[in-house]
Formats: structure tokens, C-alpha cells, sequence
């Protein structure tokens, strides 16, 4: 069975004049969390995974080489996109962990997600 395009966290593919691209959710383009450089490490994310399985095995120093950021910080980047539940992360010991690019979540998932939680009291209604 296979699954549809929305289901996928992202496409590889060519187009006319043979030039590899990758589309992906522009779910993370809305998501305020995402700085530029959460968007980078997830591109780089995207351009060595494998199509079917959505994994991938850059070494943090890879993806700071691409984009000029210290290795901690690309490492706190990709904590970042876990706990957002765009990418999981499977550490293998001695090796570059294996990173999973996820579905994309649905629209009622995204908004539940990126909703500002109420940290304030209700406002006091007047007596009438």
C-alpha cells in the first residue's frame, strides 16, 4: 500500500532541466518556533534522507559546515524539531544518530501544537 503525498514529510524529485529538488510542509514556514536556522537543519534533514523510510544520518558536523553554525547549536536545532515532533531521533552509540523526518501533523494537530497557552487569569466580570 502506498501512502499519499500529504503523508509524506517531503518529496525528492527532478524537474525539467534534471535539477534535484525537495518540496516539504509549509507547516514549518507558519510554525513561529522555527527560526532560519531550525528551517536550515531541517533542509539539510531532507537532503540526505531516503525517500521511502524518511531517515537520515548527517553528522552535526555536516550540517554546520553547510551552514555555518557551531555543532551545539545544530545539535539543539534537532532537540528542538523532536520535542516539536517534526523529526525523532535514534541515538546509535559511536555513530551519527539515525534522524526520522515525521508526517507532517494534520491541521487540528498543528493548531493544538502551536496554540498560545493561557497563562493569565480570566479577566474579573463586572457586577452588574
Amino acid at each position: 500500500m502506498t501512502s499519499s503525498k500529504s503523508d509524506r514529510p517531503f518529496w525528492l524529485g527532478e524537474d525539467g532541466r534534471r535539477w534535484d529538488h525537495a518540496r516539504f510542509h509549509l507547516c514549518l514556514l507558519h510554525d513561529e518556533r522555527i527560526t532560519s536556522d531550525h528551517l536550515g537543519v531541517y533542509c539539510s534533514l531532507v537532503a540526505h534522507a531516503e525517500v521511502r523510510s524518511g531517515k537520515a544520518f548527517p553528522s552535526a558536523e555536516t550540517i554546520a559546515g553547510y551552514l555555518s553554525l557551531s555543532e551545539k547549536h545544530v545539535r539543539e536545532c534537532t532537540k528542538d524539531l523532536e520535542k516539536w515532533a517534526y523529526i525523532q531521533i535514534e541515538p546509535r552509540p559511536g555513530k551519527s544518530s539515525i534522524v526520522r523526518l515525521l508526517r507532517p501533523p494534520t491541521l487540528d494537530e498543528w493548531i493544538a501544537a502551536t496554540a498560545p497557552t493561557a497563562t493569565t487569569a480570566p479577566a474579573e466580570q463586572p457586577e452588574v
